[in-house]
């Protein structure tokens, strides 16, 4: 029983004091909890509160985190708005990330778009990816393409498969967008390589189409062990399809393995370094200063 006690504080203390991203940085801030750490629910709210009142940053973050999901306290998601608010204001990407998910969403406060997007914006410039793919997806919505690629562009060199894969999709529909199949290709397989389904699914198509059976059977394999219903349909009908069917030899035999559409990517990568780099000038040149503190 008293272990069980133990974890269960420890488990709870975890949850309680989740880390606050620094600013400037990309990577989390990692803190260990020892046994002397382990306080009990009131000792730990109350530590909690007398931080967070005397600015303490992290305590305040954390005092946000119980509020908002109601961690052995009942939830207040006014006080959680309150304290994210604090620390949002000192700069810190994170508590800026939420608080526009509060405008954004009109959790408990009114919606407010321009709000949102100022908040995510000052947490996207600290390369906090979910702000950045959050601002291309709602420029995307509004048709604004050339700000919906500028940030795409920024998630997806840090690794946001989503935003590789809506990045490709721009470079192949050429919708208000200067279409360009290399890139299109690069960013379909760096999404693919990351097991993105839907991102194999539409490489797949984009492999058949220009007349790469062998690899377009792969991704469409790959896309449908994930579970990608278009991709299961798509194999489905496979024995009449006339790109994936070879009638003198089974292709299967032939398909690639993910090391060769690996090391593809790799290729195109170094082919494309110049491109995406110019690309990436050419739009923080052009973008025009996308947010202004847009007043209510």
């Amino acid at each position: 029983m008293i272990r069980f006690i133990f974890l269960l504080l420890l488990s709870l203390n975890a949850q309680a004091l989740q880390l606050l991203q620094p600013k400037e940085a990309n990577n989390t801030v990692k803190q260990k909890l020892s046994a002397e750490q382990v306080l009990s629910a009131k000792q730990l709210l109350t530590q909690l509160k007398k931080g967070a009142k005397s600015g303490n940053v992290r305590s305040q973050f954390s005092l946000a985190n119980m509020y908002y999901h109601g961690i052995n306290i009942r939830k207040d998601v006014k006080l959680a708005f309150y304290w994210y608010s604090q620390v949002a204001e000192l700069g810190y990407p994170t508590a800026q990330f939420n608080l526009a998910e509060f405008y954004y969403n009109g959790i408990n406060i009114p919606k407010n778009l321009n709000q949102a997007i100022f908040w995510y914006e000052k947490a996207a410039q600290q390369d906090f990816i979910n702000a950045q793919y959050k601002l291309a997806r709602i420029y995307h919505f509004e048709k604004n393409i050339k700000n919906a690629q500028y940030w795409y562009e920024r998630a997806a060199k840090l690794g946001s498969s989503p935003a590789q894969f809506n990045l490709a999709r721009l470079y192949e529909k050429k919708v208000g967008f200067d279409k360009n199949l290399k890139l299109a290709q690069y960013w379909y397989e760096k999404a693919a390589i990351q097991s993105n389904a839907e991102a194999q699914y539409y490489l797949a198509d984009f492999f058949e189409r220009t007349a790469k059976p062998m690899q377009a059977l792969l991704m469409y394999q790959k896309s449908a062990e994930q579970g990608f219903s278009k991709a299961q349909s798509r194999l489905a009908r496979r024995r009449t399809h006339p790109i994936l069917n070879d009638s003198k030899k089974s292709i299967v035999d032939k398909v690639p393995n993910m090391q060769e559409i690996a090391r593809s990517l790799s290729e195109n990568s170094k082919a494309l370094k110049n491109t995406t780099k110019a690309l990436m000038h050419n739009a923080t040149q052009d973008k025009p200063a996308t947010q202004k503190v847009l007043k209510q």
